[in-house]
């Protein structure tokens, strides 16, 4: 679970911004109060975290750049490792309305639970290099390092060292990372590690949905359409027709079919890669049973095709009713 989030220099956001998600000692709401375990010196304590939080404020205030924030680190810490010598970080959008700040690095700091032990991370950079980068535990409620990247320096102009902490194990690992990627990154694609790869694991299992993107709306639509297309998860499909249900939408409930490639009929010569981009966006059919009336009575059922036919309200409350839905049962931050 996450303790707490802080964006500094990225977008709207100058100045460090942090979103605490400890709870305060108010007895209001407590079904969105959860007391977590967390190892301390002694014995095991306890941390008061809250389940969900809300962001608001007036425009251009940080919000969205926040919630973007998360996807940076989420993304960064998945895909650097497959980045080039050389490669820009494209990540990089600073504070462009101080002169100070134009050029500096983005910093970005997740402080969490994972297995009952407290984390933070931190990462720091620019569109050139990643230029700090350290990863903390506190196994026994006091803080150990378990890496930190060390400055760069002239002589190594492609790569910098990392700097092991006492507490990691397996030291075999190796100590010299490109500029361009997060030595985390290393841990959930080339390099197998006890300490390191849950921190990845977790980190990028973290999910983040812009409903100011359509292309977000329709990845999300087909992710759930594919998790109950043909009875995979039938509690889930039902839960979800009730929630569209009572949202007033008129529709009795939602189904989703996975098609046959047969069911693709292609002109001859279409490329091998767009036609297995067809195929992969559009394999699943969602469909919105609404009830047909005939002089007040119901007649019939038919079909709509929920991503073309319904509006885009629906879309999205299908979309992220399903990824919620899924989070309250299997767990997970979104």
């Amino acid at each position: 679970m996450i303790i707490a989030f802080s964006v500094e220099n990225y977008r709207s956001i100058k100045a460090r911004m942090t979103l605490h998600l400890e709870a305060s000692t108010s007895k209001s709401k407590p079904d969105n109060v959860i007391k977590a375990e967390v190892k301390q010196r002694q014995a095991m304590g306890q941390v008061r975290l809250l389940k969900s939080a809300v962001i608001y404020g007036p425009n251009a205030s940080g919000k969205s750049a926040l919630i973007k924030a998360m996807s940076v680190l989420s993304g960064l810490v998945q895909d650097s490792s497959d980045y080039k010598i050389g490669q820009r970080l494209e990540a990089y959008e600073p504070f462009l309305l101080d002169t100070d700040t134009q050029h500096q690095p983005t910093k970005l700091e997740l402080v969490f639970l994972l297995n009952q032990v407290k984390y933070q991370y931190n990462i720091a950079f620019t569109q050139q290099a990643i230029v700090a980068e350290q990863l903390s535990y506190y196994p026994a409620g006091k803080v150990a390092q378990l890496y930190e990247r060390l400055p760069m320096v002239p002589e190594q102009p492609d790569y910098t060292e990392v700097k092991l902490g006492k507490s990691i194990e397996d030291r075999g690992i190796p100590s010299k990372v490109f500029h361009q990627q997060l030595y985390l990154s290393q841990f959930g694609q080339h390099i197998p590690h006890d300490q390191l790869t849950p921190v990845y694991k977790y980190l990028t299992q973290i999910q983040v949905w812009s409903f100011l993107e359509e292309s977000d709306i329709h990845r999300l639509c087909r992710k759930i359409a594919l998790d109950i297309a043909d009875g995979n998860n039938e509690p889930l499909r039902k839960q979800l027709s009730q929630l569209i249900n009572v949202a007033d939408t008129r529709i009795e409930e939602v189904r989703a079919r996975k098609l046959d490639d047969d069911a693709f009929k292609f002109p001859d010569g279409i490329p091998a890669e767009l036609r297995d981009f067809i195929v992969e966006h559009e394999s699943t059919r969602t469909v919105a049973i609404h009830k047909v009336y005939k002089k007040g009575t119901v007649s019939q059922d038919i079909e709509f095709d929920l991503l073309k036919q319904e509006s885009q309200g629906t879309k999205v409350l299908f979309a992220l009713g399903g990824i919620v839905l899924k989070i309250l049962e299997e767990g997970g931050v979104l």
